[in-house]
């Protein structure tokens, strides 16, 4: 895969390393948060090959390696589909990538949400911008009751669908 250069901003290069393999249609969707990767294992779940209404069950490991993700982006339930769980962490990849957080040292932190932000104005779907701005702010409180209004998780585990090599 080629690096890639953001045009209007000469300082981000993004590089992807070359992997040993190119992807196959089979391939587990690899997370930027690696607790996501990690409940998927003690769940001993494949998301390439399950039912995304399947009812979730969370033994109780899954469930402790959980709580930390769903109260730092928002979330005030666990889960109850392989869709919602799934979706949920799509969604929470988004918001880090969207605004940095846990991606981008702070000196480029601010540089970087300026140029995600503009361009999050032109795309649509979840997180809205209210969401990645609550996010980004750090009003984990706010975020909690906007996910909840919205139906956030229910949301996101209806639209998900597995798409090898997202």
């Amino acid at each position: 895969m080629p690096n890639f250069v953001l045009l209007d901003v000469p300082n981000f290069v993004l590089v992807e390393l070359p992997s040993a393999e190119p992807p196959t249609l089979e391939d587990e969707p690899v997370h930027l948060n690696p607790v996501f990767g990690e409940v998927l294992d003690v769940l001993g779940l494949r998301v390439s090959s399950c039912d995304e209404s399947e009812r979730l069950t969370l033994n109780p490991q899954a469930r402790r390696m959980l709580e930390p993700v769903l109260r730092r982006y928002g979330f005030e339930r666990r889960p109850r589909t392989v869709g919602e769980l799934c979706g949920l962490f799509e969604y929470c990849d988004r918001l880090d990538a969207l605004t940095g957080i846990g991606i981008f040292q702070s000196a480029l932190l601010e540089q970087w949400q300026q140029l995600a932000f503009d361009l999050c104005a032109q795309r649509s779907g979840p997180p809205d911008l209210t969401a990645i701005e609550l996010y980004r702010r750090g009003a984990i409180d706010e975020l909690r009751a906007y996910h909840q209004d919205q139906a956030t998780l229910t949301v996101v585990g209806r639209a998900y669908r597995f798409v090898p090599g997202r």
